[in-house]
C-alpha cells in the first residue's frame, strides 16, 4: 500500500482547513454587501432624477402643442382619458395618445404598456398588481382639482399665487413642485398617482425613497433632491395655485409624517 509522502499531505486541505476559508469568504461578503447595496441605490437615485428630468422636458413639449396646461387627474394608459401619464407618453416614445384612446381592443390601455421613465427604478408596479390600478405606481403628477383637471404648464408663467394668501404674494417656479417620487396608502386604484396639496393616504404623497431623501420634479424644470425639512420649505404646484403642505409619506407604509 502506497503511503502519503510528507509534501502530498501538505498539498492537501483538511475539512477544518476548508471551513475556515469559506468562514473568510463568508464574512468578506457580508463586508462588502451594504456597500453594493448603497451603490445599487445610489445608482437608482441618479436613475430615478434623470427620469423626472426627462418628464419635465415632455411636460414643457406637451404643453407647447396644447396652450400650455397638463391635465391629469389619475391612473395610467387604462383610464386614459384622465391621465397626464397617457398624454406625456409620446413625448418619452410612448404611444400616441390617439393610439391609446382609438385602439383599445389592441391592448394600447394596458398599464403594462407605459414607458419605464414614469416609474421610479426603486418603486416599479408590482407585475401582480392588476392592470387597471398599476398606472397608481408611477410618479405622482400635480393634480388640479377643479372640473376639468388641468394644471399649469412648467413655463407659462414665472411666479405663481399662492392659495388663500390675503397679500397677493407670488411664489416663484422654483418652489413649485409638479411631480416627484411618491406613494399611496396601501389602496389600489387608479388615483393613486396624483400629488395632492394636501394630506390624503389613498392618494399620493411625496415619500423619501432614496436615502430618506425625495426627488421631486420643480416648475422650472429642474429636479432637486430634498430631505423632509427642505420639503417643508417647498409648494405643490396645483390647480393654477400654489398649496403649502408639509405632511408626506412613510417609505413603507404610505403613512403620514409631519
Amino acid at each position: 500500500m502506497h503511503s502519503k509522502t510528507a509534501d502530498e499531505r501538505k498539498a492537501c486541505f483538511t475539512l477544518i482547513e476548508l471551513l475556515v476559508v469559506i468562514a473568510i469568504i463568508a464574512i468578506l461578503a457580508a463586508m462588502l454587501l451594504p456597500a453594493l447595496q448603497q451603490a445599487r441605490e445610489k445608482a437608482r437615485g441618479t436613475s430615478c432624477i434623470n427620469n423626472l428630468r426627462e418628464i419635465g422636458n415632455a411636460m414643457y413639449l406637451y404643453g407647447s402643442d396644447h396652450h400650455g396646461y397638463l391635465l391629469h387627474s389619475g391612473g395610467g394608459f387604462e383610464h386614459y382619458d384622465r391621465s397626464g401619464i397617457a398624454r406625456l407618453a409620446a413625448y418619452v416614445g410612448g404611444l400616441t395618445y390617439q393610439d391609446i384612446k382609438t385602439n383599445g381592443s389592441g391592448k394600447e390601455r394596458d398599464d403594462g404598456r407605459i414607458p419605464k421613465i414614469f416609474y421610479c427604478p426603486s418603486w416599479p408596479a408590482p407585475q401582480t398588481t392588476a392592470a387597471q390600478v398599476r398606472g397608481g405606481y408611477t410618479y405622482g403628477l400635480a393634480y388640479g382639482p377643479d372640473a376639468n383637471y388641468y394644471t399649469n404648464p412648467l413655463y407659462k408663467w414665472s411666479q405663481f399665487p399662492l392659495d388663500a394668501s390675503t397679500t397677493n404674494e407670488q411664489v416663484s417656479t422654483g418652489k413649485l413642485i409638479v411631480a416627484g417620487d411618491t406613494r399611496h396608502g396601501g389602496t389600489e386604484n387608479m388615483m393613486n398617482n396624483k400629488l395632492l396639496p394636501y394630506h390624503n393616504a389613498k392618494y399620493s404623497m411625496l415619500t423619501p425613497r432614496h436615502a430618506g431623501r425625495t426627488n421631486v420634479l420643480m416648475a422650472g424644470g429642474n429636479v432637486k433632491n430634498i430631505t423632509q425639512g427642505e420639503f417643508k420649505q417647498q409648494y405643490v404646484l396645483c390647480n393654477r395655485k400654489a398649496f403649502k403642505v408639509s405632511s408626506w409619506a412613510a417609505p413603507t407604509s404610505g403613512a403620514k409624517v409631519q
